[in-house]
Formats: structure tokens, C-alpha cells, sequence
């Protein structure tokens, strides 16, 4: 049997990515969770699976992209062999010894935290309770 995908779901799926990227591109550049407000949207929209979390990782690599280009000499000093260990200042060692306790937890927890953490309604929680206690 042949699937055949009709020109509507096509044309739903565009939309749905339009929506998506409208909400990271506005969310990215402001201080709340923009993962946080495409899982819920996704999660409105009925863009859940695995297709919904392949579209989020490639979205957060723009935005990621997007910092790196903007910053680039910065992130590039960081790879000449002299900032690798320096005793003032930022250098390759601080950035490792800082990223390498969160990847390791989030490795470990990887299941739990995409279980526990990833659904809309703790995502809600989370996006509403600052804002409790900021009244």
C-alpha cells in the first residue's frame, strides 16, 4: 500500500514551522525560555514526537549559529593554543571545567529530564510560578 501525503498536510506543516520559527526568533531575543514557549505552542498546534523534537533541535542550532556569527572572534580566541590555560581571565580550561558537571548530569538524567521536564503542563508550571512570585 502507498501512502500518499496530501497537499493540505503539506501546506499545515509549512505553517506550523512558520509559527514555530516566528516564536523562537521573537522568544530567543528576550529573557524567557524559548524552548519552553515552542513545547507549549507545539504541544497547541498538535506538533508533538519525534518529529516535533527533530524540528527543535534544528531550530535551536539556527539560533545557535546565530550567537556564534555574532560573536565569532570570541568564541575563535578561545581555540588559539595560548588562551587554552591562562591565569587571568577566561580560558579554554575555565569553559571546560564549567560545561563538563552539566554534561555529565545531563547525560546521566537524560531520561528523567526529557520524562519529567519536557511535557507542556512543567513547562507551565515553570513559565507561571516566576511570575507569581514576582507579584
Amino acid at each position: 500500500m502507498t501512502a500518499f501525503i496530501k497537499v493540505g498536510d503539506i501546506m499545515e506543516q509549512y505553517i506550523i514551522a512558520l509559527i514555530l520559527g516566528i516564536i523562537e526568533g521573537i522568544t530567543e531575543c528576550i529573557p524567557v525560555s524559548s524552548t519552553g514557549h515552542m513545547i507549549i505552542i507545539g504541544h497547541m498546534l498538535n506538533f508533538e514526537a519525534a518529529h516535533a523534537d527533530v524540528f527543535e533541535v534544528f531550530i535551536q542550532i539556527g539560533a545557535i549559529l546565530a550567537i556564534y556569527t555574532h560573536y565569532r572572534r570570541t568564541f575563535n580566541s578561545f581555540l588559539k593554543r595560548k588562551n587554552w590555560i591562562k591565569t587571568r581571565g577566561v580560558s579554554l580550561l575555565h569553559i571546560g571545567a564549567g560545561v563538563l558537571p552539566v554534561l555529565t548530569a545531563g547525560y546521566l538524567l537524560q531520561y528523567i529530564i526529557k520524562g519529567y521536564l519536557f511535557g507542556p503542563i512543567p513547562v507551565i508550571v515553570g513559565l507561571v510560578r516566576p511570575l507569581r512570585e514576582a507579584c
